[in-house]
This record gives structure tokens, C-alpha cells and sequence, in this order.
């Protein structure tokens, strides 16, 4: 007998006798359905369910990190705050680090400068602003490039702080990001800044 002479019948009731409830469940139309829309299939199972919440978990850690966690360009020594930042202007990085100190009332003042909201609060002010500034302090920057190279540096001192910033100017050698290192003479400790050069790169 040739294969073209067999007859296959296909007989679904029959098939599904011998099937499991699942299975006949399905071909009844009783099955589980399809969720509708992208939040229904997120949570639609257990699994998706956790790994949403995971999703979320790891969301809120790294926008909490963005937010709240340390910058780069500022850190404090010794009860002085150091805000470094840099920007392109033609041929030029301008680049600037600003000192700062808490103030009894809770908020900041320029450290180097005058900054007191109320009379009774000037004195002190002035204190502290003139003992921010006869720190022994030494201020290292640098340019970097975008090989990662050092194409300039600058180094100053206490004297060189002027109303609560130190200022410098680089001519731009491609230079992409500043740094800077800051040193307590009399206890040696140090801190160290970094931030990216703001402004569009001709």
C-alpha cells in the first residue's frame, strides 16, 4: 500500500478524552486569558510581580543616589565647604571654587566675604568669615584633556581667595574636565574635586 492511500481521520472529541482538565479547559475557552494592557502584564504573575517591584527598588536606589549622594565637585574640610565648577567661553575655561561655612542659624555663609542676614548676626559673621580665611589653605588645579592628560595647573594659597573664590582662567587645549586638590597645611588633610567643563564644544 502506498502512502498516497492512507486516510487520516482527526477526531477532537476523542483526542481530548484522554486529555488532561487543563488542556480541555483550553480548547473550551475556559483557560486563563491574556492580560490586557502593559501594567496588567506587568503584574499578571507572581514573578512579574516581584520583578517589578525590583525594577522599582533599583529605580528609587539610583535616583536617590543622583540626588542625595555626594558630588564630585563639592566635599568639605575642616568645617569649610569647597564648591568647584568650570565652564567654556570661547577659547577659554573659566573655573572657580567657591567656599562656603555653616552658620549658627543653620544656613551659609561666603567664607572670605560678608553674608549676614541681620545686624546681631554680622559680628559673628565677620568673625568666622576672617578666620575661613587666614587658614592655611593650598589649592592644586588642573586641566585635563580628553586623552586624560594634565595640560595645565595652577596652584594657590590662602591669599589668593577673593570675596570666597578662588578664580583661574585656562586657555582650552581640548580640556574636558577640572580638578582640583585641596590641602589643609596645618593638619595635611585633603580633598579632591572634579567636574566636567559646562558649555558646547566647538
Amino acid at each position: 500500500m502506498n502512502d498516497e492511500d492512507l486516510v487520516f481521520h482527526y477526531h477532537r472529541e476523542e483526542r481530548l478524552e484522554n486529555a488532561t482538565p487543563t488542556v480541555r479547559d483550553f480548547y473550551e475557552g475556559k483557560g486563563p486569558t491574556a492580560p490586557k494592557g502593559i501594567f496588567e502584564a506587568l503584574v499578571h504573575t507572581k514573578a512579574s510581580r516581584y520583578s517589578l517591584f525590583a525594577l522599582i527598588l533599583v529605580l528609587a536606589f539610583f535616583l536617590g543616589f543622583y540626588f542625595f549622594g555626594s558630588k564630585s565637585y563639592e566635599d568639605s574640610l575642616n568645617g569649610i565647604n569647597y564648591s568647584l565648577s568650570a565652564f567654556e567661553f570661547e577659547d577659554n575655561i573659566y573655573v572657580s571654587i567657591k567656599l562656603t561655612e555653616k552658620s549658627t542659624a543653620g544656613g551659609e555663609k561666603v567664607a572670605g566675604g560678608e553674608n549676614a542676614t541681620t545686624d546681631d548676626e554680622k559680628s559673628s559673621t565677620d568673625e568666622n568669615a576672617s578666620a575661613s580665611a587666614e587658614k592655611e589653605i593650598s589649592v592644586q588645579i588642573c586641566a585635563i584633556d580628553n586623552e586624560n592628560q594634565i595640560v595645565d595647573k595652577i596652584i594657590f594659597t590662602k591669599n589668593d581667595l577673593k570675596d570666597g573664590y578662588f578664580r583661574t582662567v585656562f586657555f582650552n587645549h581640548d580640556i574636558i574636565k577640572i580638578t582640583a586638590e585641596i590641602t589643609d597645611e596645618e593638619s595635611q588633610s585633603k580633598i579632591q574635586l572634579s567636574t566636567k567643563v559646562t558649555g558646547e564644544k566647538k
